[in-house]
């Protein structure tokens, strides 16, 4: 009998002194997947160990053997979250703190362990009214303000600049997305719509109350990927129409104005999708064109420059440092510059492929 006393006594006092310990199954986000035994941590790239000890209960997500982020919560007797830390390799990314019917109240931002920002909401019957943001030095940022629904749903966000004539309102459409975002700053507004995948679909922008320009954006309906722009400028009375391909890259444009087309372009890609043909007509100049070739990834190691079909320059790029410009007429190359660091080190002048004199610039 006084061992039963004993041992129950033992492990009452184990249960008061000591946390307990659970291991689960994770991801790179810190889910509880499945809970397993200590002796299977070993087994699974991510693994969260949580320790339980009275009101205080740490989360720790494990990759291979290193901590990656823990957080620490803190309860009240009653079971609310009161505060919850978020640590990254050691040190604290974020705090937040919560009210008695637990709604969040406060919220700290760190990087490198010091405080950058901070954040003190205020409710109004029970829901969110207001969001104060400061810099590390308690400087007011800017003011968030909440419009809620009778459904709890918000409807619209006006967000005003500290010590700034500014002001940007969000309102939010029946799918909870943003429908419209409005900012203002001074005598401009800009003017932002979505549709209902969230995706913009228009913009406006405004000067004392007069509009002066609108992009419309037309996207596909299955993949919801850009297909055309239309621009309207209307301070410079001109339209620009816009032509992208099943990757979003944009193979055609326009510009016409009150007496015909300013100027149109052709853009001509590879299968990564990189520009290899440029071609141009424009009012001002005629035609133009640009051919370009690629080394490895997307550096130019070529440009070719055609005038009205004909051959004017060709620039060689060896290195992040050195390019050789060629100039030609009558499509034979008479001028060759090189440069180093941006700057002119030597010219050559050649006739029938050949040079015929040099002159090096380093000196001069």
């Amino acid at each position: 009998m006084k061992l039963s006393v004993f041992v129950l006594s033992y492990i009452l006092l184990c249960s008061m002194i000591f946390p307990d310990e659970k291991y689960y199954s994770s991801n790179k986000i810190g889910m509880a997947l499945s809970p397993i035994p200590i002796y299977r941590t070993d087994e699974y790239d991510y693994v969260l160990k949580i320790d339980t000890d009275r009101l205080k209960e740490t989360r720790r997500l494990i990759k291979k053997g290193e901590e990656i982020q823990r957080e620490e919560l803190l309860h009240s007797r009653s079971g609310r979250l009161i505060t919850k830390k978020t640590y990254e390799k050691g040190k604290l990314k974020e705090a937040e703190y919560f009210n008695g019917t637990g709604q969040i109240q406060k919220n700290e931002l760190y990087k490198d362990g010091k405080l950058t920002e901070k954040e003190i909401f205020s409710y109004l019957k029970g829901r969110i009214d207001k969001k104060y943001v400061y810099d590390s030095n308690d400087n007011l940022l800017y003011t968030d303000l909440y419009t809620i629904s009778r459904k709890g749903m918000l409807i619209k966000l006006v967000r005003r600049a500290g010590g700034i004539t500014a002001s940007r309102t969000m309102i939010i459409g029946d799918s909870g997305g943003i429908a419209d975002e409005l900012t203002n700053y001074a005598d401009r507004t800009n003017i932002v719509r979505y549709n209902f995948s969230g995706k913009v679909i228009e913009t406006e922008e405004w000067n004392k109350n007069r509009e002066v320009i609108r992009k419309t954006i037309k996207r596909a309906e299955k993949t919801g990927k850009i297909e055309s722009v239309l621009e309207n400028d209307y301070e410079k009375n001109t339209t620009t129409a816009e032509k992208y391909n099943s990757k979003e890259k944009l193979i055609y444009k326009k510009a016409v104005d009150n007496t015909g087309i300013v100027y149109e372009e052709w853009y001509t890609r590879d299968e990564k999708g990189r520009i290899v043909k440029l071609m141009r007509r424009s009012r001002s100049r005629g035609d133009e064109e640009w051919i370009y070739s690629y080394g490895s990834g997307d550096t130019i190691t070529e440009e070719k420059y055609k005038f009205h079909g004909a051959l004017q320059k060709a620039t060689l790029y060896i290195d992040d440092s050195h390019r050789v410009e060629k100039f030609y007429r009558k499509g034979e190359e008479f001028i060759r510059i090189y440069y180093e660091e941006g700057k002119k080190f030597k010219e050559e002048i050649i006739k029938k492929g050949k040079v015929i004199r040099e002159r090096d610039l380093k000196t001069k």
